[in-house]
């Protein structure tokens, strides 16, 4: 049983949230792993170097794959969703990387993804905050991220039933500091609101 830390990215450049979500981050160091998490993982991919990653169990090939490529050799990626559906799609998408020990998939949610405190280095979240309770899970995913550690937020505009201003509210409240949000325009989809927040150093 891998223990449950999460991803983090290095996103010193000003990157899209939704690109960073899908897209290889930087190690965090040749010295130790990476843990990433991904919330609501049932459409992402699997391939890894981060530490530790907790991301969306996404059943899409992309998302928990990139993740997983984004972290150290010897880093991980857990991925949470309480669909046993899209566990299991995410699941079979990744089983390579299961079987490798690199990823993880399980129940759980923004607002209990069962991890312990101050073990993960980057959080993602792609479409799906707009399901949240979003004080408990911003509270839950401030309280597993690791001093410095990141959360990436990305939300089509047209799902999400609050101002996207309210999410730096929440951010805040929850602790994060350096909070970014951005209103992206697209050609073929409502915009993009995509948020950047970092759980204080110590």
């Amino acid at each position: 049983m891998m223990k449950c830390r999460a991803f983090r990215t290095d996103l010193s450049s000003d990157q899209h949230v939704g690109n960073a979500a899908g897209q290889r981050a930087t190690p965090l160091s040749s010295d130790r792993a990476s843990f990433q998490i991904d919330i609501a993982c049932a459409i992402g991919s699997c391939d890894g170097q981060l530490e530790r990653m907790v991301i969306p169990a996404t059943p899409a090939l992309p998302k928990n794959r990139e993740a997983a490529a984004a972290t150290a050799p010897t880093g991980d990626v857990v991925a949470v969703d309480p669909s046993a559906t899209m566990r299991d799609m995410a699941a079979a998408r990744c089983a390579a990387l299961i079987r490798d020990g690199r990823v993880e998939v399980r129940d759980g949610t923004a607002e209990a993804t069962g991890c312990a405190h101050g073990t993960v280095d980057v959080a993602i979240s792609v479409n799906n905050v707009m399901l949240w309770n979003r004080p408990a899970g911003f509270a839950e995913l401030f309280r597993v991220l690791r001093p410095g550690g990141r959360l990436l937020l990305s939300v089509h505009r047209h799902v999400l039933d609050v101002d996207p201003v309210q999410l730096v509210d929440d951010a805040q409240s929850a602790g994060f500091t350096d909070v970014k949000l951005s209103v992206r325009a697209r050609r073929f989809n409502s915009p993009a609101v995509e948020l950047i927040a970092r759980q204080p150093e110590r």
